[in-house]
Formats: C-alpha cells, sequence, structure tokens
C-alpha cells in the first residue's frame, strides 16, 4: 500500500517559502500520539488520520504533544545560546555529531519495514530541524524584535491529566510562539481520526466518544451529547482567540495580525461527507480580511479556493494549489 496525500500540506508549502525568516519555520502541536498500522473499517493505514502537516505527498511532519518538550524546542536553544561562546562551542560540536548521524542513518532506512520508515522519517525530521536550529543561530538575526531574556517564560511541567488543560496550555504555547516570533506558521489536532476518547465527566451528558457520537444514525438520543461536544470544541477555540486578543501589538492585537483556520474534514461525520464544510476563518489578517460575517459559496466550491487566499496573505502566493478554481474572497 502506497502512501500519498497529493503534495504537501498548505503550512508546509508556506514553511518552505518564508520558513527561514524564524527559528522554526513551523509548529506542530497535537494531544494523541501517533497510531500506525491499518484501520480495518477503511483499509487505510491510520497514518492519514494522525497527521494533517505533510512536508511531501508522502512524509507527514512530526507533532509535539508533550507541553514541556514543546516549550524547550520554542525557547531552550533561544535562550543557551545568546551570546554564549561555550553555547556557540557546543552548536558546532552539536552540527557535527549531526552530520554524523545522518549520514550513517540512510543506510539503516532501507532496511526497515513502511510504519518503521515512517517513524525513522520522524526522527530524522526531527534531527534536520534542530540542525536548522543551529544553523539559524550561528548567523545574525534577520528580524527585528528583541529576544527574550532568559526565564521570561515558565516552562510548563508537563502533558496534564485533564483533557481540557491540555488542550489549553498548548493554546498558551501556540500564542508564545507567534508572540514571540519564533514561528509564523503553526498547525493544531485536537485528536486524532477516529479518536476514542471519552468525555465522559468533561462535558456534561456526553459519555462517549466524539467519534462515535458523529456516527448518530439521525437517532435523537445521540444528537445531544454529538452536538454539546463539538459546543467543547468551538469553546476551546475561543479560548485561543481571546488569548491572542489580549496580545497588544502596535495599533492592533495579536490576533489582528493572524490568520486562523479552524474546522474538520466531513460535514457529516455520519455519512462521511467532505462537501459543504463549516469552516471558521478567525482573525484579521493584517487588515486583509473582514470578519464578523458568514459567507456560503456556490456548490462544490474547493476547499483550496481559501487555502490560495490564505497562502497570498503570507508572501507565499501561488496561481493554483491542489484543487482550487480561483482565489477566494475575504476583503469584502
Amino acid at each position: 500500500m502506497n502512501l500519498s496525500v497529493g503534495q504537501p500540506s498548505i503550512d508546509q508549502y508556506c514553511a518552505g517559502r518564508i520558513g527561514g525568516r524564524t527559528p522554526l519555520p513551523s509548529l506542530e502541536l497535537g494531544i494523541d500520539p501517533v497510531i500506525s498500522g491499518i484501520d480495518s473499517n477503511v483499509g487505510f493505514t491510520r497514518i492519514y488520520g494522525s497527521y494533517i502537516a505533510w512536508r511531501s505527498a508522502t512524509t507527514p511532519v512530526a507533532r509535539e504533544i508533550n507541553p514541556r518538550q514543546a516549550y524547550t524546542r520554542l525557547f531552550g536553544m533561544k535562550h543557551a545560546s545568546a551570546g554564549d561562546p561555550a553555547a556557540a562551542r557546543r552548536q558546532e560540536d552539536d552540527r557535527k555529531l549531526l552530520d554524523l548521524v545522518l549520514e550513517d542513518a540512510q543506510g539503516l532506512r532501507g532496511r526497515l519495514g513502511r510504519d518503521d520508515q515512517m517513524k525513522f522519517d520522524e526522527y530524522l525530521d526531527s534531527i534536520r530541524a534542530v540542525e536548522k536550529r543551529i544553523e539559524f543561530f550561528s548567523k545574525p538575526d534577520p528580524r527585528e524584535w528583541k529576544a527574550p531574556e532568559p526565564g521570561d517564560y515558565a516552562p510548563p511541567a508537563g502533558a496534564p491529566g485533564d483533557h481540557q488543560a491540555h488542550v489549553r496550555i498548548m493554546f498558551d504555547l501556540l500564542t508564545l510562539a507567534f508572540q514571540t516570533d519564533t514561528t509564523r506558521i503553526s498547525t493544531f489536532m485536537f485528536a486524532n481520526d477516529v479518536s476514542g476518547r471519552n468525555f465522559a465527566g468533561l462535558v456534561d451528558g456526553a459519555k462517549g466518544a466524539h467519534h462515535e457520537f458523529s456516527h448518530h444514525e439521525n437517532k435523537k438520543e445521540k444528537f445531544e451529547p454529538y452536538s454539546k461536544i463539538v459546543r467543547w470544541h468551538v469553546e476551546q477555540l475561543a479560548y485561543l482567540l481571546e488569548k491572542m486578543k489580549s496580545v497588544k501589538e502596535g495599533e492592533g492585537t495579536l490576533l489582528d495580525h493572524t490568520m486562523l483556520m479552524f474546522g474538520s474534514s466531513f460535514s457529516d461525520g455520519n455519512r462521511h461527507d467532505p462537501a459543504n464544510l463549516p469552516i471558521l476563518l478567525a482573525g484579521r489578517g493584517g487588515g486583509t480580511i473582514v470578519s464578523g460575517r458568514h459567507l456560503a459559496f456556490p456548490k462544490g466550491t474547493p476547499l483550496c479556493n481559501l487555502y490560495v487566499a490564505m497562502l497570498e496573505r503570507m508572501g507565499t502566493a501561488v496561481e493554483k494549489f491542489g484543487d482550487s478554481t480561483e482565489m477566494m474572497t475575504l476583503d469584502g
């Protein structure tokens, strides 16, 4: 079975164009660990349901699900390397070690099975990411900004046992990543596809999993818990938007200078219907997006039309992306 999503995802296409302007080209966050193997219900590998960021048609980008490790990725090297000669020497030693690791790794990959190759590629990607960070901090910072001083941000204690607390601390980190210009591109997954997470105790009247209730079979007793779980997810989005709105930037806020797309790959989980998706685009994109509107597009409008509009606003314009037919109008 060949693994392919067709092309890089929008975030990784954008990161490939402008990611070199920040310490991290992009930041991938999530909650659930990656699951491999085959989903017997559909006959496809579960890898597809564990990622939304793809560096190429066959290479997903590893997600960080531990808040402390995400914090270290964001701020650890930045603090250690600021004006420290010893850190510069460590960076050079690290670069030499990474070169040796990457050289030896290529010979091993060909002897692994497909699932192990996927895990191995994640590992190699993480090594390359460190290598790029070392390279970034060995040169003058191209950005006009003041790096945060050590101790400005306290690292989180780790992955909380409470699901909502886990989601919100990841949103706090995402906000800090944008606020400090550590990256300008990020993705977040609430859960893997077909997640079995039970929302009992988190959402009143919802004793079961989101996936379970999404296959409601038009049964009234499943509609209410389904809608409550969906509402919970939207409430977490509201938390993130409020966090970004509270950060002042120039004449506006961080949210004013951000585009944040929220949605799902299905409009109706019961039918596995990918058409007429309810997509929410938050933020003003630096004043290029008119917000506070509900827009209904003609039947068959590709979601990639929105992606083309977002890429233009990121300074990475394309004539076509995926199955796009034109650029979606967002400015009035």
